[in-house]
């Protein structure tokens, strides 16, 4: 019988990372864990790649947004998710 604490949605993979970003990378992962912390991430990442990617896409479509409405949205969204 095959015993195995990976699942068929994972796949196990070797990266390089230099040791002071592991090291960080450790310390903020805590009990989770390595790897859930680094696939986290990297959905993340993924994610806003994807947005930036979309909002290219409507920037051809449309054009871009006025500055004006850039900064009005910026300052709405810093307001919202309480950011400086």
């Amino acid at each position: 019988m095959y015993d195995s604490k990976y699942d068929l949605q994972t796949e196990r993979i070797t990266v390089t990372i230099p040791k002071a970003t592991l090291v960080k990378i450790k310390r903020a992962a805590g009990r989770r864990g390595v790897s859930k912390f680094l696939a986290e991430a990297a959905k993340a990442h993924l994610a806003r790649h994807e947005l930036q990617r979309w909002f290219d896409e409507m920037d051809a479509k449309h054009g871009k947004a006025p500055p004006s409405l850039v900064r009005e949205i910026d300052r709405d969204m810093r307001t919202i998710f309480g950011m400086p």
